[in-house]
């Protein structure tokens, strides 16, 4: 598979080339966030005490022992992995996405974007999507609904009120405009090289992207995740959808 960094530029089919210093054949890691209510700040501290926080194993063996974890495993694992990452990078680390997400999806014009507002330790989208907006993309956030059910999306633009929602996220207005994304944005804990995602165990994601594509919708679903969360495989059930891309704060693939 060939890789698409900041400095990628996009050809005809599936496939992009990785150009500038980056060798080819390098991995290119990635980043992500998710539902926040608007008041919350992010907690950042780019530190070199935080930096020393971030002490993680990125060798193959490394790769090769989270491989064998279970799933549950791989999410405890990831946990504790993004949140030192986040305190050592996270206040930088939306930036460097923006810019990223930006080039991805100059791509992908036209159709709703679907995002989701940071919390705990996901990176911070909110500068990509207000950029987006900027740039006259339509945007929506996701609401959960309820237990095994697919997410509803919401039209939202910079500044519009957020309430809280179910399991600690944040959402526009209820009442509001209903909004079906043809891009989506996927927070996630970990991914592989197949664009497997790791999420949190609820399933939302998988439901609604399944019932988006049985539905002859068309999308393009791109993971939100640290580099470093990339792991050898991700251990998947019949119900896992995989992604079109992982976006990180280093670039794409």
């Amino acid at each position: 598979m060939r890789l698409r960094g900041a400095s990628g530029r996009s050809n005809p089919g599936a496939n992009v080339y990785l150009e500038g210093t980056v060798p080819v054949g390098a991995v290119v890691p990635a980043h992500g966030s998710h539902l926040h209510t608007q008041a919350t700040r992010v907690r950042q501290i780019p530190t070199a005490e935080a930096a020393s926080l971030l002490q993680l194993d990125t060798s193959p063996d490394k790769g090769a022992t989270l491989a064998t974890l279970t799933k549950s495993e791989h999410r405890r694992e990831a946990q504790t992995r993004r949140a030192k990452i986040h305190e050592a990078i996270g206040a930088t680390a939306g930036m460097t996405l923006r810019d990223n997400g930006l080039r991805l999806l100059a791509q992908h014009p036209g159709g709703p974007i679907s995002g989701y507002w940071p919390m705990r330790s996901e990176p911070d989208l909110r500068p990509l999507l207000n950029a987006l907006a900027a740039i006259g993309r339509e945007l929506a956030l996701p609401a959960v609904v309820g237990p095994n059910q697919a997410l509803r999306f919401h039209k939202w633009q910079p500044g519009a009120e957020l309430v809280p929602g179910a399991l600690g996220t944040a959402t526009p207005d209820p009442d509001g405009p209903e909004c079906l994304p043809e891009i989506m944005l996927v927070p996630l804990l970990a991914f592989d090289r197949d664009r497997q995602r790791l999420g949190y165990g609820g399933g939302f994601y998988d439901r609604t992207i399944a019932s988006l594509r049985a539905a002859g919708r068309a999308l393009f679903t791109i993971g939100i995740a640290y580099a470093e969360l990339e792991i050898a495989h991700i251990p998947t059930d019949h119900w896992d959808q995989s992604l079109d891309a992982i976006l990180t704060e280093q670039g794409w693939f």
